[in-house]
């Protein structure tokens, strides 16, 4: 998702400044956010404890926007079968916002 030239051109020199680093900065973070250098590096070996850190897991979540996502893949590939050539596919997930319902109360009408 790229951002519109008239939203650029709206942009001073330290605009332009921020969002290069932010750019190179993203370029070189793992999926899990971590620099990819800094996640490699043998000094993060959990087994070993010289190099004054290493990584942890927390509790399992749900990310429902990607729950989304990979559920329309899976849609995708059942009606065009499981062998169905994605490439190039994209799968956006947007946020659909509504009155949310008390516990116990009926869906029915919405």
């Amino acid at each position: 998702m790229g951002i519109p030239h008239s939203q650029l051109q709206q942009w001073d020199e330290d605009d332009i400044e921020l969002m290069l680093a932010h750019q190179l900065r993203e370029e070189g973070l793992g999926t899990h956010g971590f620099p990819f250098a800094e996640a490699t590096n043998p000094d993060a070996d959990p087994t070993k404890y010289t190099g004054g850190y290493r990584y942890v897991a927390d509790e399992v979540r749900t990310d429902w926007a990607d729950k989304a996502r990979l559920d329309a893949v899976d849609a995708y590939r059942a009606s065009h079968g499981e062998k169905a050539n994605l490439n190039g596919k994209v799968f956006p997930v947007r946020r659909v916002d509504y009155t949310p319902v008390a516990e116990g109360q009926s869906l029915e009408g919405r």
